[in-house]
């Protein structure tokens, strides 16, 4: 790998190649200190009746970070939530850690200049306080097209709004 390949992947940026579900299990290991989940999509099966006939359970793939970074990039994803790119979510009755981001895609050639398409891009976790009974939701959008991840932000802020306001 030649050192401007390194660059651009080590921003995210390049050949790196990333899902949302992928970038979510990420964004949720950070959230649970450090721990990644196995995905998950349902909860249980029920029969005609509405009894559980198979429940699921969650399933631990490992230790992706320390508890110690995790607890930093948390710290550093609110910043951004604050004062960063994802400032729209200052000011939420619950605590908020994010990310923003663009995928780049194509390209053009416009007077001399080469410009490239974006999709937005933001991740995000919420949680309404400290105990065991505090709630907490995980997110990553993807808008197709829209440019910087900014434009992201408030299609989250909606749905951490309908989460822990109703």
């Amino acid at each position: 790998t030649n050192t401007e390949s390194l660059m651009q992947i080590s921003i995210g940026q390049g050949t790196t190649v990333m899902t949302p579900l992928h970038m979510n299990m990420l964004t949720c290991a950070i959230a649970n200190g450090g721990i990644l989940m196995k995905p998950c999509l349902i909860k249980s099966v029920t029969d005609s009746n509405d009894t559980a006939i198979k429940t699921t359970r969650p399933e631990e793939y490992g230790s992706l970070v320390s508890a110690g970074v995790a607890a930093n990039l948390t710290t550093m994803m609110q910043e951004v939530c604050r004062t960063g790119t994802a400032y729209r979510m200052k000011d939420t009755p619950y605590y908020v850690a994010g990310k923003t981001g663009s995928a780049e895609f194509g390209s053009s050639l416009e007077s001399s200049q080469t410009y490239f398409d974006s999709h937005a891009w933001f991740t995000a976790f919420a949680w309404d306080g400290d105990g065991a009974d505090s709630r907490r939701i995980c997110l990553t959008i993807v808008l197709e097209e829209e440019g910087t991840g900014s434009v992201a932000v408030p299609v989250a802020r909606r749905i951490f709004d309908a989460y822990f306001l109703n």
